[in-house]
């Protein structure tokens, strides 16, 4: 199962709104603008679209130019093309479609709750125990660069358990020269197509 922090702060600049893609002049990002100007306090699940710019235009243009030659843009063309002809007022609605899709092209089976539908009021260590037991969950898996602010003790105290990983970065085929690390997986997709879960699973 994997919860997706929906009424949690929303950060500006951050990969909510953002995906990294590879171009042929490097890496660029393609965000989604927000109305986040004097919301400094707004959760994610509240952070709407704006409507100022034809951003949607813009990034399937850019999908377009960079990715059209790739091994399996065809395969993947009738979703991005859809995503971005449909106006959404949330962010959370675009990318709970992008997720949802995501994870099947991956073929990634884990159930996806939203952890604003299980009505957690507590902050901090104190909330991510409390949704674990909300989902009866016993392991945490999380990068090992969060040790410093996670205690294994305080979990076990509650019969949870802390697994803690470092992520490896695949290598895999890319276009416009040498490999660029960090990008999105739609970039592994176009390029490697089906053989994309297999390269995440190492």
């Amino acid at each position: 199962m994997f919860v997706l922090a929906d009424d949690v702060q929303y950060t500006t600049n951050h990969l909510v709104n953002r995906a990294k893609i590879k171009t042929v002049r490097g890496a660029t990002w393609l965000t989604v603008p927000v109305l986040a100007k004097g919301r400094q306090r707004q959760l994610i699940n509240q952070v709407k679209i704006s409507t100022e710019q034809n951003w949607r235009k813009k990034h399937w243009n850019t999908l377009m130019m960079n990715y059209k030659s790739s091994a399996y843009f065809e395969l993947y063309f009738d979703f991005f093309e859809n995503l971005y002809r449909k106006e959404r007022r949330y962010l959370i609605e675009l990318n709970l479609e992008a997720i949802d899709y995501l994870a099947a092209a991956l073929n990634i089976r884990s159930r996806v709750v939203l952890s604003s539908s299980l009505n957690v009021k507590l902050r901090g260590r104190e909330w991510l125990m409390k949704i674990m037991e909300k989902v009866q969950a016993e392991v945490y898996l999380t990068e090992s660069a969060f040790q410093t602010y996670l205690s294994p003790q305080e979990f076990a105290k509650r019969g949870l358990q802390l697994q803690f990983t470092t992520c490896r970065e695949p290598i895999y085929h890319q276009q416009f020269g040498e490999f660029v690390a960090g990008l999105s997986v739609i970039d592994l997709l176009f390029n490697e197509g089906e053989m994309s879960n297999k390269i995440l699973s190492g």
